[in-house]
């Protein structure tokens, strides 16, 4: 299983110093019966276990204590946040290998300017993670920490004075931005580039995009997320018409060893089969991750080039709209809560799932359906409260505030309800297993 850039031995290494010196992987890993196990023996990590042990005090994933690095948070999840540690020495080794491969695959071009509108504050890791991606590229480039926290002119103020070429950012920032130069009548003829990550870019949008910025091209700066650090970038600049739709990534193998497995765990090489991304991180030994979930969904383009397509969030983790991540456990306990708060029992749910589409086919409005499935029909003018929907998203907004910040944006529209008979439940057809959340904007 091991890729072209690490041998077998030093993955052996890799593992047998996990196994022995981080708590949480003595547990996960002892019923191993090998001292050198291969990669394919490891157990996919449980993600709440793994969250859990790195919060106890000491903490139970960590192989030292931590004296030297950053501590950052991931973004948009609900609870409590996941704290990422990582070494000065990993930081380096992940942003030079990043830097050089946006150099070569994302379209950049010597001394072009760079808006950098990715966020920061109360500890999220984006910004610092970008600003040294940014520092390690290997051209000459100038960058502008202009940050997306910043308000809409003030971004577009010092976009115009120092004439940027491309823009950092995530999907729904640039949407906003593109909207306030339509709202100004306004464009920025010299932006060419935009470079987007952390959220999927969509047809409906290429309008809305190109009306502001009309000599840019969207494509994808990598594929990662704080917890992970990166995992991929583009092979190649934009070539194709739907490259900033459905791009392809290359897997930065000096870095990571990335699988994609079926249902069962099981790792896929065949093109086309879409499964789920396992991640194995081969330099990451403060806070190690060895066949770790990034919650997405994927198939190979070509597995021996280690080329790869999302198609989306993975829906047994949970439910990504814009940059707001909902675990289901979550939603589907809120759901429950409300339905027994309010309505004394007279209502019995047989299941619910989860919908994510847009407003309209035409629209860049993202929105969340709960289908709740109910034994007998609910007549919802009598028994159910006009007020369910909303009891139901301010549950949301209390434990998530990047759902109230991409409401508040009109990143993401009202949550709506549906009341279904369980037939209509949507199932996997290899498992007959509930299907948990129903991706439609793709």
């Amino acid at each position: 299983m091991a890729t072209p850039d690490i041998g077998e031995k030093a993955l052996a290494d890799l593992i047998r110093f996990v196994r022995y010196t981080s708590p949480f992987y003595q547990k996960s890993l002892a019923r191993l019966s090998t001292e050198n196990p291969r990669l394919e023996d490891l157990p996919i990590v449980d993600s709440d276990a793994f969250w859990k042990a790195n919060s106890e005090k000491p903490n139970g994933v960590m192989t030292a204590p931590f004296t030297d690095g950053y501590v950052v948070r991931s973004g948009g999840s609900t609870g409590p946040p996941k704290w990422v540690y990582m070494t000065k020495r990993e930081l380096e080794v992940v942003t030079k290998s990043t830097g050089c491969a946006m150099s070569k695959g994302c379209g950049l071009v010597p001394g072009d300017r760079i808006a950098n509108l990715s966020h920061h504050g109360s500890m999220y890791g984006s910004s610092l993670l970008f600003t040294a991606n940014l520092h390690e590229i290997p051209m000459p480039t100038v960058s502008l920490p202009i940050s997306g926290n910043e308000g809409l002119e003030a971004m577009a103020k010092w976009m115009e004075v120092f004439d940027a070429t491309v823009i950092l950012t995530n999907v729904s920032t640039a949407r906003r931005l593109a909207e306030h130069y339509q709202q100004q009548g306004k464009t920025l003829d010299s932006v060419r580039l935009i470079l987007y990550s952390g959220e999927n870019f969509t047809k409906p949008l290429r309008a809305v995009y190109k009306a502001a910025f009309p000599n840019a091209t969207m494509y994808p700066s990598l594929y990662g997320s704080v917890d992970a650090g990166t995992i991929a970038v583009p092979p190649r600049p934009f070539t194709d018409e739907d490259d900033d739709i459905h791009p392809i990534y290359k897997t930065l193998t000096d870095l990571v060893i990335l699988e994609i497995v079926d249902d069962h765990g099981v790792p896929i090489t065949s093109p086309g089969k879409i499964g789920s991304l396992i991640a194995t991180h081969l330099h990451r030994r403060q806070q190690p991750l060895l066949r770790y979930p990034l919650g997405d969904k994927a198939s190979w383009v070509d597995y021996h080039e280690h080329t790869f397509r999302l198609h989306g969030r993975d829906s047994s983790v949970g439910l990504k709209i814009s940059t707001t991540h909902l675990p289901l456990t979550f939603l589907r306990s809120v759901v429950v809560e409300e339905l027994a708060k309010h309505h004394n029992g007279e209502i019995d749910p047989v299941a619910s799932q989860f919908l994510t589409c847009y407003a309209s086919p035409s629209s860049h409005q993202q929105v969340a359906i709960v289908r709740i499935a109910t034994r007998e029909p609910v007549d919802v003018e009598s028994v159910i409260s006009e007020h369910f929907p909303k009891r139901l998203e301010q549950r949301i907004a209390e434990a998530s505030p990047t759902w109230v910040k991409n409401r508040g944006l009109g990143n993401i529209g009202p949550l709506q309800v549906e009341w279904i008979s369980p037939e209509k439940l949507v199932v996997r057809k290899e498992t007959g297993k509930l299907v948990d959340v129903i991706e439609e904007r793709y």
